[in-house]
């Protein structure tokens, strides 16, 4: 086995790195358990809170006329939970929406899916909304109406992309992402305040804006990096100003931590300058 310059054998590949994770905690367990393993010291910094809607009426009603629907859409795993929750209270059963196609984005929503007794439609190197609304539409499948249970602040890509293929497409809103309280965050402010922390990671636009309002004026080192689970989470980096030196090839927990590590095994051969 080779190791990087400077590492000793034996040594993790993470070993003596702090990196802060913005994720809900009862959604990090796996993410962080991979940078654990690593050798890396997690500091849990849950940057959003994710909480059913204010109004459940629309969803209430997309539910009654589920017949008048050929398909879901769902681009997180979030919305599978939350829509197949209120389903099963309102009592629509998994058999009654056996006959509906499912479409979902990633490994962890079609997980969600298939939880609930459903089998979800996947395309092969699709990573994003706006390649999931192509891929729908390229497949050559026409259906007559689409459903898109999503969050509050997720995009409209989807649906646009449906309407503007001559498909019908209602959107409605499962779940509101949220900022955490200020006293919630006080013990995490306080731990992130006495740490130096190597990598500050992020899973959606939403995280990276919560996370700096949160953060204030807390100051980070000057070798300290941001990592993006994907481009459209490090462009919402780059529009406050800051730059994600990693971003994950594919919108996965693994592939986030397999970037990590080779940004430290690469900065181990060709140290970069401290972050502006």
């Amino acid at each position: 086995m080779r190791y990087a310059s400077g590492m000793r054998m034996g040594q993790m590949p993470l070993e003596g790195k702090t990196v802060v994770v913005t994720r809900p905690k009862h959604q990090a367990g796996a993410f962080a358990d991979l940078l654990q393993t690593r050798g890396a010291h997690v500091l849990f910094f849950p940057a959003i809170e994710i909480t059913p809607p204010v109004d459940w009426s629309p969803v209430d009603e997309a539910i009654e006329t589920i017949r008048g629907y050929d398909a879901l859409v769902f681009t997180s795993s979030n919305a599978a939970r939350y829509f197949f929750e209120r389903a099963r209270d309102r009592g629509l059963t998994s058999v009654a929406l056996g006959k509906k196609v499912v479409y979902a984005l990633g490994a962890k929503t079609a997980e969600a899916v298939a939880f609930y007794g459903m089998r979800a439609v996947r395309f092969p190197g699709v990573g994003n909304a706006n390649e999931l609304g192509s891929a729908i539409v390229n497949s050559g499948v026409r259906h007559r109406r689409y459903l898109l249970p999503k969050g509050r602040l997720a995009g409209t890509t989807v649906r646009d992309t449906l309407v503007q293929n001559g498909q019908a497409a209602d959107e409605i809103v499962v779940y509101e992402t949220v900022m955490p309280r200020a006293d919630e965050t006080r013990e995490m402010r306080q731990a992130l305040e006495s740490s130096r922390v190597d990598v500050v990671t992020f899973f959606s636009p939403s995280s990276v804006e919560n996370y700096f309002t949160l953060v204030g004026d807390i100051p980070l080192g000057d070798k300290t990096v941001f990592a993006a689970i994907g481009k459209t989470t490090a462009e919402a980096l780059r529009a406050i100003g800051k730059r994600a030196e990693i971003v994950a090839g594919h919108p996965k927990a693994e592939e986030l931590v397999a970037a990590i590590e080779r940004y430290f095994a690469d900065a181990l051969h060709d140290p970069l300058p401290p972050r502006e």
